[in-house]
């Protein structure tokens, strides 16, 4: 019998998880996904900072490749930037990175994860 470690989550003692995965963009939730095919009575957690977008005020930016770049600096984007940059007079460069489930995607295609209806296809 294998021990199973008990989580402490806002002061209250849950259960146990099999695998914990950090980051709910494409890579985290397929992880997940091909884990839970592989073996359904695994207990898995997938944890994510970010909102589902398609419940933010954003939802329909994120819809819309032509409206992405509305998306940077916004809750969705972690806004990182590089140090600055030598050879460039000292600019720092904007690196986005999505905060919400999708990732990246999120920001950089304006894909939401949201549930589409069949008669929008």
């Amino acid at each position: 019998m294998r021990h199973q470690p008990n989580l402490l989550v806002d002061g209250n003692l849950e259960k146990a998880f099999d695998f914990i995965i950090v980051g709910a963009g494409i890579g985290g939730t397929v992880v997940a996904s091909r884990l839970h095919e592989r073996d359904p009575s695994l207990s898995i957690l997938l944890i994510e900072a970010g909102p589902d977008s398609s419940k933010t005020e954003l939802a329909e930016v994120t819809m819309s490749p032509m409206k992405v770049a509305l998306l940077k600096g916004s809750e969705l984007d972690w806004y990182y930037e590089t140090v600055p940059q030598k050879n460039l007079d000292g600019l720092k460069i904007y690196v986005g990175a999505g905060k919400a489930i999708g990732g990246g995607s999120v920001i950089n295609y304006g894909m939401s994860f949201g549930v589409v209806k069949r008669s929008n296809c």
